[in-house]
This record gives C-alpha cells, structure tokens and sequence, in this order.
C-alpha cells in the first residue's frame, strides 16, 4: 500500500515548530528532521501505514553507525544497556538492532520528536570511546536540566533564513527554548561568542519569529571568567536574547523559564 507523505508531513508539521522534509519510498515515507546525528547528518525516520496507526522506525541505522565507528552491541553490555536506557527515557522501543514506536495520527508529532531524540542520543554513543576528563561548562548546564528533569534535545540542528544552525540545547516541552551555554576567558573571546550567537538569533527571527525563546547562560564562575564579559559583548547578547542567565546568579530563572 502506497502512503500519501506529503499529507504526513503535513501532520507532523502541524505538531511542531521546526520544517521536516519528506521522501516518498513506495509504501513508506523517509521524514529527514533538523536533528544531528554525532556525524553531524540529519537524523531520518522511516514511516509505514500499519492499519489506522503507524509505525516509525530507524530500520538499524543509529546501530549501523555505530559499528561503523567500530562500536558493536554483540558482547558489549554496557553500550546494550546504555541503547536499552535511552529507549525507555525516550518511550521507544528497542528490538533487533531497530529503535521504533507504534502510534495513532494524533501522536505522529509528539512520536517523531521522542524518537528522532533517542536516535541522536543513540549515535552520540560513539563518545564512549574516547575519555573526556575536563568537564565543560556546557555539561555543567546540562547537569542542571537533568537535575531539574527538563526535557530537552542536545545538539538541535535548525535552519534559519541564511544558515543552518547547531543550538546546544532545545528545550521542547511546550516551552520552545533555544539555549546556549558561553564561556570565555579573554574579553576577546566573549566579544566573539557573543557576536556568533546574536547572529544565530537574528537569523532564526528572521523565520520563526517569536515562535521560539532565545537564551544564553554565561560561565561565570570565577573571577576571570566574569571579567571577559564586558559591555560591548553583553549588550549585544540582551539585544536579541530573550534572556541571559549569568551562572552565578541566574541558574533558577534559567530553570524557570524552560520547566513545566
């Protein structure tokens, strides 16, 4: 049985605020979404008609890119369980190398997100083979959404009116936030960070308008860090955020703004 895609992206659409792009394969549809892979690809989802409901699945390719890193689940239980973890957080499935759902009309945008999100997570598994031992300041704001169990996707690809776009954070929950975590050690750097991220904002305005909120939380946690941010970088951040969260003082309006 052939599906009609084009009525399908049309529902996903419908459901969410970033532009999906469909390929029409017979009686499946390929949704391409603005999540990244660890490769930095985008992230694809394979549709099928089951009766009234629909089924949408990876087909093995978050496994696929796995083992093409050298990565294999076959007697590797920690990356199974970690695989497993993933698809419960996300309310997936995970079954024979493929990650998938089961789901009605109604749920096809809410579905789409969950598991293009468990996909990503999925691939970034890739990582377990290297050890990072100095944390970033970025896992340090990561640690305060998992802690306050803020539902968020890391590495949200999203395209502007000029560019295409990696936000660190992207906070979904009906919130539609988009967060970048900054830190800097020279005035310099700040200026220059400051500078590529209004650029971000600006360029996404240019399409989505205030359909999204736009947040920068700054590292400054000691001294040196704080001093880097000086007027000329902060005010072009304030101009086209719609909130700058210093660490030290700001981390529960952060909170506030992108919890339930």
């Amino acid at each position: 049985m052939n599906i009609e895609c084009t009525q399908l992206l049309n529902d996903i659409n419908a459901h969410l605020h970033s532009q999906y792009d469909v390929i029409g394969l017979g009686d499946e549809c390929m949704i391409v979404t603005p999540f990244l892979n660890a490769d930095t690809a985008p992230v694809e989802i394979y549709i099928q008609q089951m009766g009234r409901g629909f089924r949408l699945s990876d087909e093995g390719e978050a496994l696929n890119q796995l083992f093409a890193s050298g990565l294999t689940v076959e007697g590797n239980k920690q990356l199974l369980d970690s695989i497993v973890l993933i698809a419960d957080l996300n309310g997936v499935n995970f079954l024979n190398s493929e990650l998938y759902t089961n789901v009605t009309a109604n749920q096809l945008g809410e579905a789409t997100i969950k598991l293009a999100n468990a996909i990503q997570a999925v691939s970034y598994l890739v990582y377990k083979r290297s050890h990072r031992t100095k944390k970033m300041f970025e896992d340090t704001v990561e640690q305060l959404l998992i802690v306050n169990e803020v539902n968020y996707v890391g590495r949200y690809g999203i395209k502007g009116r000029a560019n295409q776009h990696n936000i660190r954070f992207y906070v979904n929950s009906n919130r539609n936030v988009l967060i970048e975590p900054l830190s800097a050690t020279t005035v310099g750097a700040a200026r220059q960070k400051a500078k590529a991220v209004a650029y971000k904002w600006v360029d996404l305005q240019q399409v989505f308008g205030d359909t999204y909120k736009y947040a920068v939380v700054i590292d400054d946690k000691n001294l040196r860090r704080r001093n880097a941010w000086d007027d000329e970088a902060l005010s072009a951040l304030h101009e086209y955020s719609t909130g700058v969260f210093e660490w030290s003082t700001g981390k529960n309006n952060l909170i506030d703004m992108v919890a339930m």
